[in-house]
């Protein structure tokens, strides 16, 4: 099995790698976006906070943007690493990783490999996917915060344990899904759809921790 698995996100990862290196491009997108993304995670790096420097009025708080993704672009910059080049690359990383999560869900969830393959495999020929994996943008660190709560989830019922509050999966997709949503305001969906999960399996005191753990 772990060869198998091994083999199947070798293969993804290879096909990917050259997708991604024929789309890739290097310069700076024309989207402001970005630019004000890279800003934001520079005053914070810089111990500004979550900030935008407004001229003659200093650094006033930010309110445009959740403060996820420039939160982990500032990680890097914090780190000295202030290249535009690492920051796109992350976004691909993001993109395959996402896909990987998904090819295993499917995989383990129909044990149907070659169809495991196709539904990650498609993906990375779809133009706007690659394109928001080429700049500096938080649509592929949501998509893949959003994907990983969801595999969370999915360990979450392969383990079956009794009490939920001794599964690890438990907290690891309550806490995806609360980074999705700082990243991306969209992510509330995320936090509904795990609450949905437990009150379908009629899980209620798991339900009520959700809610829980999404307020604190």
């Amino acid at each position: 099995m772990k060869r198998r698995l091994i083999f199947v996100a070798s293969i993804l990862t290879i096909v990917f790698a050259l997708v991604y290196s024929y789309v890739f491009d290097s310069k700076l997108d024309l989207n402001g976006d970005n630019v004000h993304y890279l800003n934001l995670a520079k005053n914070i790096a810089e111990g500004h906070g979550y900030s935008t420097l407004a001229v003659g009025e200093g650094f006033r708080p930010a309110s445009h943007f959740p403060p996820g993704y420039a939160s982990i672009l500032s990680v890097f910059m914090f780190l000295g690493i202030q290249n535009l080049l690492v920051f796109k690359i992350l976004n691909g990383v993001f993109l395959l990783a996402s896909l990987l999560l998904l090819a295993y869900i499917v995989w383990r969830s129909t044990e149907n490999a070659y169809l495991s393959i196709a539904v990650a495999v498609l993906p990375m020929f779809s133009p706007q996917l690659q394109h928001f994996a080429n700049i500096v943008m938080s649509e592929m660190s949501y998509l893949f915060f959003t994907v990983f709560a969801f595999f969370a989830l999915y360990k979450y019922d392969e383990k079956s344990e009794k009490q939920f509050w001794k599964s690890a999966w438990f907290y690891v997709a309550i806490l995806s899904a609360v980074v999705a949503y700082y990243i991306r305001t969209v992510g509330a969906s995320c936090l509904f759809a795990l609450i949905v999960f437990f009150l379908f399996r009629k899980e209620w005191k798991a339900a009520i921790s959700v809610v829980g753990g999404i307020v604190l």
